[in-house]
């Protein structure tokens, strides 16, 4: 049963390159310098900022494409 999803895992992974995108982007190591709750903050606060880019602009997007 493992090795079937194991099989399904890697199987996604050849596709969309989930482990790729996570080590390119949350892999990497931290800094002990910069391992403060500003890095954390900072992070979490860039991440919203770019999900309500995408979800803010998308739909108006589409309306203005549908008014026309």
């Amino acid at each position: 049963m493992i090795e079937r999803l194991r099989n399904i895992a890697l199987w996604i992974d050849e596709r969309v390159y989930i482990s790729k995108l996570f080590a390119a982007t949350a892999g990497h190591t931290v800094p002990r310098k910069s391992g403060s709750w500003f890095y954390v903050l900072g992070s979490g606060t860039l991440l919203c900022f770019v999900i309500q880019i995408v979800t803010g602009n998308l739909p108006r997007v589409n309306l203005c494409a549908l008014s026309e």
